[in-house]
């Protein structure tokens, strides 16, 4: 791997060190939980998994290599998915560069344990990318808009109705 290389496993280990560096004893952390990646699934808009700390659960993507800073960081962005359309915020560490992230919990008191956390991500994953919540939601999948679109249907869902749809309620 190149040092402009990104991975779900670079990712882990830089906030692997922000949880160390910058976040060590902060009251609003779950010490059940520890910094974890799921394994990233390559779409149009980048590489996009789950990404678990003590203190988010977040949607995020990452390009195949390191990008400067070309957006300003706080941004959003919205992207279709089979399930949705979902708003992203632009981040940048300097050890990562530019990614991208959609926030799903936080705080994190509502898992008991690390066990517990991975298959939500893991059931969030199955249902962002789950084509049969298309028909159900109206969307058009895999589309990058710049402004949130104006239609009722087309409006980011939010996390709740995600998890909510990740566990097989209704929408």
């Amino acid at each position: 791997m190149s040092d402009s290389s990104i991975s779900p496993e670079l990712l882990q280990q830089v906030f692997s060190d922000i949880h160390r560096e910058r976040m060590e004893g902060l009251p609003f952390l779950n010490p059940r939980l520890s910094v974890k990646a799921t394994p990233f699934t390559p779409l149009e808009q980048g590489n996009v998994g789950v990404l678990i700390t003590p203190w988010f659960m977040n949607l995020v993507i990452l390009q195949d290599a390191k990008l400067e800073a070309t957006r300003k960081v706080g941004s959003k962005t919205t992207y279709q998915f089979p399930s949705g359309s979902y708003e992203f915020i632009i981040a940048y560490e300097p050890s990562l560069g530019e990614y991208e992230m959609c926030s799903l919990f936080s705080p994190m008191d509502a898992f008991a344990d690390q066990d517990a956390a991975e298959a939500t991500a893991t059931e969030v994953m199955q249902a962002l990318l789950d084509p049969d919540h298309q028909e159900q939601l109206g969307s058009e999948p895999l589309e990058k808009t710049e402004e949130p679109a104006q239609e009722k249907d087309a409006q980011p869902m939010s996390r709740r109705e995600l998890f909510r749809l990740s566990l097989g309620g209704d929408q």
